[in-house]
């Protein structure tokens, strides 16, 4: 598993000895990082205590081996960013951030594309603090520091039972 916190680096840890088998300085504080579901990257989101930090809202996907940044998104959120999680069916990632929204990107699936900004979930009255995707990655739950949950599709039913149609921004 890996964890990261404000003293800059990520850290992944071995489950069956309990050790940290590598470090890796970041350049900024990180407020939270997850794996893909096929292990591959691991996503870190950036987001210190001053509000004028520059990383702030900026996350990076790290290959899971070698630990060098492959993806660096551009930056569309300057206040930190609070939880970050893949689909599980590794499609999506969503991104939450203290600046009370929640951006979904599109994986690029083994290309090297990068990834794309699909959606933008803006409805909190206070700063995100978790989000979860659904099993069948169509919907993503979120609580805020109002105590709010809220619910958002990805996904919408078609009108005329051919399936899904993709929700946009």
């Amino acid at each position: 598993f890996a964890s990261c916190a404000e003293d800059e680096t990520l850290r992944v840890f071995d489950l069956a000895t309990s050790l940290v088998i590598a470090v890796k300085p970041m350049g900024g504080p990180m407020r939270c990082c997850c794996y893909d579901p096929t292990g591959q990257w691991i996503a870190v989101v950036y987001g210190g205590k001053a509000k004028e930090n520059r990383m702030n809202g900026k996350w990076v996907v790290l290959d899971s081996k070698t630990l060098d940044v492959v993806f660096e998104p551009p930056q569309v959120r300057f206040e930190r960013a609070s939880d970050i999680k893949f689909s599980p069916d590794g499609r999506w990632i969503a991104v939450a951030n203290a600046d009370n929204g929640i951006d979904v990107y599109s994986t690029p699936g083994g290309s090297s594309k990068g990834f794309k900004r699909v959606a933008k979930f803006e409805g909190h009255s206070s700063f995100v603090n978790h989000i979860d995707w659904s099993a069948d990655s169509k919907k993503l739950a979120s609580n805020c520091g109002a105590h709010e949950l809220l619910y958002w599709k990805l996904w919408e039913e078609n009108g005329d039972g051919s399936g899904y149609k993709f929700r946009p921004r």
